[in-house]
C-alpha cells in the first residue's frame, strides 16, 4: 500500500491507479480473493452477524432485494483510520439490475415528487446520457459545498430509507438519511480526492452503495499531511461502504472504472457505474 505524508503522494497515487491494469502490479485489495485483504482488513462476519441478525426488522417492502443477513460478509479496516467497514454484495443477484435501473431510469424522472436536483435539465433520454449527479433530500451545492437548509420539502426515496434502516439495525447505530448524492460514472469517469465535510453532524456515519461495474476506491488520512496509508480497494456491484468514526472525514477518491468486472448488471449507454452516497445532515 502507499504511505502518505507527502502532499504530492495523493496526486501521484491517484495517477497510478488511474492507469491501473491487471499487469501493473499495483496492490489492490479484492475481497473476492481469499487472504488478499488480511494485512489491512479483518473479516468480522461471524461475530458481527451472530450479534446483529436477531435485531433486524424484516417488515419492509424491499427486504427481499437483499441477501439474508447470514450471507452477508463484513470487513473492518484495521490499518488506517478507525471506523471503515465494507459489506460485500448485499443485493441478491436477481435484484441488482432492478436497483441500477431505478437510479438510472426512474429516480431522475421524479424531480417534482422527490424534490431532486441534477447537473442537467432532464428533458429527454438524450440528456440522460450527460447525467453526472443527482441530489435528493437536503440539496448539496457542488460548488459551494453548502446545503440548502431552508428547503420546504425534504423527501428521501423509499428504498433508501429501507436500506439505511436495515444497515442501522445491523451495525447497531442510529442513522437518519437526510441527504444523498447519486454519482453516475462513464467508462472513463473518475472522482478526485476529497472529504465529505459539509454535513453539520460528523458523528453520524456515511453510507455508500456501489452499483454496476467495479471501481477502484482509494481512502487515506484526514488531510494530505497525514501519515496514514492510502489504501486501494476494489469495489464490486452492490458492495456497501460505511465511513464512521475517524474514517468519516477521510480523503477518498475513485480513480478508475474497470472495463471488465464481475457485475451482472447491463450497462445503460454511457453510464457504467452508479454510486449512491447517503448522509445524515443534522
Amino acid at each position: 500500500m502507499v504511505d502518505s505524508g507527502d502532499e504530492d503522494i495523493y496526486k501521484t497515487t491517484f495517477k497510478l491507479y488511474r492507469n491501473w491494469t491487471p499487469e501493473s502490479n499495483l496492490p489492490l485489495i479484492d475481497f473476492t480473493v481469499e487472504k488478499n485483504y488480511e494485512n489491512y482488513f479483518e473479516n468480522i462476519t461471524e461475530t458481527w452477524s451472530k450479534s446483529s441478525s436477531s435485531s433486524i426488522d424484516t417488515n419492509f417492502e424491499t427486504f427481499k432485494h437483499f441477501k439474508s443477513i447470514d450471507q452477508w460478509k463484513i470487513y473492518k479496516l484495521i490499518k488506517g483510520l478507525n471506523g471503515l467497514f465494507i459489506i460485500t454484495g448485499i443485493l441478491n443477484e436477481n435484484f441488482r439490475q432492478n436497483w441500477f435501473d431505478y437510479f438510472h431510469n426512474q429516480l431522475p424522472c421524479l424531480q417534482n415528487d422527490l424534490n431532486l436536483k441534477s447537473n442537467i435539465e432532464l428533458s429527454s433520454l438524450e440528456t440522460m446520457k450527460k447525467l453526472r449527479w443527482i441530489t435528493f433530500g437536503y440539496h448539496h451545492d457542488w460548488n459551494t459545498k453548502i446545503y440548502n437548509l431552508q428547503q420546504t420539502t425534504v423527501c428521501i426515496p423509499e428504498r433508501i430509507i429501507d436500506l439505511c434502516r436495515m444497515i442501522s439495525m445491523f451495525m447497531n447505530f442510529d442513522f437518519k438519511p437526510e441527504a444523498g448524492i447519486v454519482n453516475y460514472y462513464g467508462r472513463n469517469s473518475s472522482l478526485c480526492f476529497h472529504t465529505d465535510h459539509s454535513e453539520l453532524n460528523h458523528q453520524a456515519p456515511l453510507i455508500s452503495l456501489s452499483l454496476g461495474r467495479s471501481a477502484i476506491f482509494l481512502i487515506g488520512g484526514p488531510n494530505k499531511q497525514s501519515t496514514k496509508p492510502i489504501i486501494p480497494i476494489l469495489l464490486n456491484d452492490s458492495d456497501l461502504i460505511i465511513m464512521s468514526d475517524e474514517s468519516r472525514l477521510a480523503l477518498h477518491s475513485v480513480p478508475k472504472i474497470l472495463p471488465e468486472s464481475i457485475s451482472t448488471v447491463n450497462d445503460h449507454q454511457s453510464i457504467h457505474r452508479i454510486n449512491v452516497n447517503i448522509r445524515q445532515v443534522f
